[in-house]
This record gives C-alpha cells, sequence and structure tokens, in this order.
C-alpha cells in the first residue's frame, strides 16, 4: 500500500491510528489519543494542538481495498462507542 493523504499530513500504513485502520482495513478507535500505546507518535504535536482526545478512523474499502478514510474526534473526554462506530461504517460503505 502507498498510503493516503490526509490534508497535509500523508497516512502511511502502520503510522498513528489512520495508518492502523489502512493498514488493516478496519475500523480504529482510541478514547486517549496522546495516551495509547497502539498509536504512534509520529502526530502527537498536530494531535495536542488541535485538542483531540478521542477518534475513530474507519476506512472507505471498494472491493476489498481501502479506497480512502473517514475520521471523527472528540475533544473532549467522551469515547466513541460501538454504536459510533457502526454509523460510521455504515457512510464508509455508501
Amino acid at each position: 500500500q502507498t498510503g493516503a493523504v490526509r490534508g497535509r499530513v500523508r497516512v502511511e500504513p502502520g503510522k498513528a491510528l489512520g495508518g492502523l485502520a489502512l493498514e488493516a482495513g478496519r475500523p480504529a478507535r482510541t478514547d486517549d489519543y496522546l495516551r495509547d500505546a497502539r498509536v504512534s507518535r509520529d502526530y502527537a504535536g498536530q494531535i495536542a494542538a488541535l485538542g483531540i482526545t478521542a477518534k475513530m478512523v474507519v476506512p472507505i474499502l471498494i472491493d476489498d481495498h481501502v479506497e480512502g478514510l473517514l475520521y471523527v474526534d472528540n475533544r473532549t473526554a467522551r469515547a466513541f462507542t460501538d454504536r459510533d462506530e457502526s454509523v460510521l461504517v455504515r457512510l464508509a460503505a455508501h
């Protein structure tokens, strides 16, 4: 996989939360981005500057290939739920 571009940031497989979703081809989420050991520190400065706490990324799949990523962020301690993920997965399927 070559990665995808998010704004001015290149999303690379395995790097940060978007990279985890890109690499696995399935949703990835965290309740506390800056403290989550699964998430690389590559974009920690940008996440901190934006005040993001919780984040969820869902891949847009076409023929089992990741064609894009949907991101949602919370700037409060509100964690994303299974229901939130289900809604975003359905949106990505359209």
